[in-house]
C-alpha cells in the first residue's frame, strides 16, 4: 500500500492489526493520550487469569508491573518470561524478567518488555526497559518503585513515521500493607509523572497517562486467594490451589462508564519443583480472545547450609487440638551442614488445618543433627470436620547464606481424626476430650439426668437450675 496512493485492498489482518495498534498505544504518543490510562496491555499470566486484580496480591518478577512493592515476597532469584499474542493480530508481546533478592528486606528487578508487529508494509516496535527496587520496613509495610525507559519506532512501507517514533522516561510507585497475616492492601502509581515520548523531530507528546490503582486480597491460607482492584475500571479475580501442584484462576473486569462489555479471563498455574508454568485466557467483547504464557524458574546461586530430615509426626486428634500449641506432635532433624551456629527460622504448616504457619526460631550447633519438636496453632475449624483425613504437615526452615536468604522444605503424611476421637494410649486424662455433646449417648445422658432431679432434690437446693446441675 502506497501512502500517497491508498487503494481499498487492504487486508483483514492489517485492519484488525490497525485497530487494536490505535487501542493499545502502538502506532504514536498523540493517540495513547487520548487512550485509558489502564490500556496498557498487562503482563504475566496469573495477573491476567485473575482479571488485573493483583496489585495486591503481586509477588513475583512480574510484579515490576503490577506493584513494585510485591517484589519483597520474593525470597529466591527468579527469572521469568511472558508471551501473548495480543487479540490474534500478530502483534507479539514479550518480557522477560529477573529478580535478585539483596538481603531479606530488599529486592532490585529488571526486565525487558517488547511489543511488535511487522508484515512488510506496517512495521511497529515498542522496547522498554524497567529497573525495580522494593524494601521491607516489616512485616506491615513494603515500599518498591519503578524507573523505566520507553523507545517506539513506526514506520509504513518502509518510511519511519514521525512523530510517533521517539523514547521517553517515566517512573512507577507501589505500596502493599497486610494489616492482618489473611488481608493485603495494594496502591500502585502508574506512570506518575505522565511518561512522555519524544520523537526525533522535537516534538513530545504523554504516551503513558498517570494511573491510580487501589487493591486489597483477601488469602485462606495458601490454597484461597480473592482479590479486587479499582482505577479506570474495576477489576475481580480469585484463585484457588485445587491440588498441591495445580491452581485455578477467574477473573472478570470492566470500564465504569461505559456498555462495551465485561472482559472475562480464566487460567491456572502448574508448579514443578523450581519450574512453573501460567497459563490464562482473556475473551474481549469485541476483539479476539488473547491467550498468555508464562515460565518463571526460581533458584539460587547461595548454597544450602541446612538440611532437615527424618519428619516424624503423629496422628492428629481434632479434639486435642488446642493441646498442640504446647505440646510436641512430632519432630523433625535438622542439620547443619557449616562448621559455625546458624540460626533458622522453622516453619510448621498443616494446610486446611491452620490459618498459619507456626514458627519458632532454633539456634543450630556447628555440623549437627539436631531434634526440633514441632508444635502448632491448629484453627478453630478443625472442630468443623465430620470424618478422619489424610493431611500433609510442612516443616520448612528460613535462613540467610551468603547473605541471600533462603529456604529448605519437607514434608510428611499423617492422620487427622474427626471430633470425639483420641489416642487412648496417651492415658485417660484426656477423656474430657472425648466426653463432647456432639455424642447421642452423651447427650442423652445429660438429658435423662435432668429427669431425676424431682421436687426433694428440688427443695433440698432450693433452686431447679441448681439441682438440675447437681
Amino acid at each position: 500500500m502506497n501512502p500517497k496512493n491508498p487503494t481499498p485492498t487492504v487486508s483483514l489482518r492489517r485492519a484488525k492489526v490497525l485497530v487494536a495498534a490505535v487501542g493499545l498505544a502502538a502506532v504514536g504518543p498523540s493517540v495513547r493520550a487520548m487512550a485509558d490510562p489502564a490500556a496498557q496491555p498487562p503482563l504475566g499470566a496469573r495477573g491476567v487469569a485473575l482479571g488485573g486484580a493483583f496489585s495486591a496480591l503481586a509477588d513475583d518478577a512480574t510484579s515490576i508491573f503490577w506493584n513494585p512493592a510485591g517484589l519483597t515476597h520474593i525470597t529466591h532469584q527468579e527469572f521469568v518470561g511472558t508471551y501473548a499474542n495480543l487479540f490474534a493480530t500478530d502483534i507479539r508481546d514479550n518480557q522477560i524478567a529477573y529478580a535478585l533478592p539483596l538481603s531479606p528486606r530488599q529486592v532490585v528487578a529488571f526486565d525487558w518488555y517488547h511489543s511488535g508487529f511487522d508484515d512488510n508494509v506496517l512495521s511497529f516496535g515498542e522496547n522498554r526497559f524497567d529497573l525495580a527496587y522494593a524494601f521491607r520496613f516489616n512485616s506491615l509495610l513494603s515500599v518498591g518503585a519503578t524507573g523505566k525507559y520507553v523507545r517506539r519506532d513506526l514506520s509504513l512501507d518502509g518510511q519511519r513515521v514521525e512523530p510517533a517514533a521517539g523514547s521517553g522516561y517515566g517512573m512507577d510507585f507501589g505500596v502493599q500493607v497486610s494489616p492482618i497475616p489473611s488481608a493485603r492492601l495494594g496502591v500502585l502509581v502508574q506512570d506518575a509523572f505522565d511518561t512522555r515520548v519524544e520523537s526525533d523531530d522535537g516534538s513530545s507528546d504523554v504516551a503513558f497517562p498517570r494511573n491510580v490503582r487501589v487493591g486489597a486480597a483477601w488469602l485462606y491460607g495458601d490454597r484461597l486467594a480473592a482479590a479486587l482492584d479499582v482505577d479506570d475500571r474495576w477489576h475481580l479475580g480469585v484463585e484457588g490451589r485445587v491440588v498441591a501442584p495445580l491452581t485455578l484462576r477467574a477473573g472478570v473486569q470492566d470500564d465504569w462508564d461505559t456498555n462495551e462489555g465485561a472482559v472475562w479471563s480464566g487460567g491456572f498455574g502448574v508448579a514443578w519443583g523450581p519450574l512453573r508454568f501460567d497459563y490464562a485466557r482473556e475473551d474481549h467483547p469485541v476483539l479476539a480472545a488473547t491467550n498468555h504464557y508464562t515460565v518463571s524458574f526460581a533458584f539460587n546461586f547461595n548454597p544450602a547450609l541446612v538440611r532437615i530430615e527424618n519428619v516424624e509426626v503423629s496422628e492428629l486428634f481434632a479434639s486435642l487440638h488446642k493441646s498442640y500449641a504446647h505440646q510436641a506432635f512430632g519432630s523433625a532433624g535438622v542439620r547443619n551442614l557449616r562448621d559455625q551456629p546458624l540460626e533458622v527460622r522453622l516453619r510448621v504448616h498443616v494446610p486446611g488445618y491452620m490459618d498459619e504457619p507456626s514458627e519458632q526460631t532454633v539456634v543450630l550447633r556447628p555440623k549437627a543433627l539436631q531434634r526440633v519438636a514441632l508444635t502448632g496453632v491448629f484453627s478453630e475449624d478443625i472442630m468443623a470436620t465430620s470424618s478422619d483425613r489424610p493431611v500433609q504437615v510442612v516443616v520448612s526452615a528460613n535462613y540467610r547464606s551468603l547473605r541471600l536468604p533462603r529456604t529448605e522444605t519437607s514434608a510428611a503424611r499423617t492422620v487427622a481424626y474427626g471430633p470425639g476421637a483420641i489416642d487412648w494410649g496417651r492415658g485417660v486424662d484426656q477423656a474430657a476430650a472425648y466426653v463432647t455433646t456432639r455424642d447421642p449417648q452423651v447427650a442423652d445422658f445429660a438429658r435423662s439426668m435432668t429427669r431425676v432431679a424431682d421436687a426433694s432434690l428440688v427443695e433440698r437446693f432450693g433452686n431447679r437450675t441448681v439441682a438440675h446441675a447437681a
